[in-house]
């Protein structure tokens, strides 16, 4: 099996912090979208930062490739 990629909006305080750590535990690639950087990110998570309530955000140029390739796992749909 193909490891998943995880996208997680919010993901540097309350319920998608505790999502992020629970996530990161189990080696998917992660990536966390927030408008400030937490000082204390899961290891290996990478941090995107955006406000995403901003309708200016272009997805399928901001988020990283692997997020959005067709096909398999971890593919996004923009």
């Amino acid at each position: 099996m193909k490891p998943r990629n995880y996208l997680i909006i919010g993901g540097t305080s309350g319920i998608g912090a505790v999502l992020s750590e629970t996530l990161s535990k189990e080696g998917p690639q992660l990536f966390i979208v927030s408008r400030s950087e937490a000082p204390d990110l899961p290891e290996g998570a990478k941090h995107l930062k955006a406000d995403i309530l901003d309708l200016q955000i272009d997805l399928s140029s901001f988020l990283p490739e692997v997020l959005h390739v067709d096909g398999g796992y971890g593919a996004l749909k923009v």
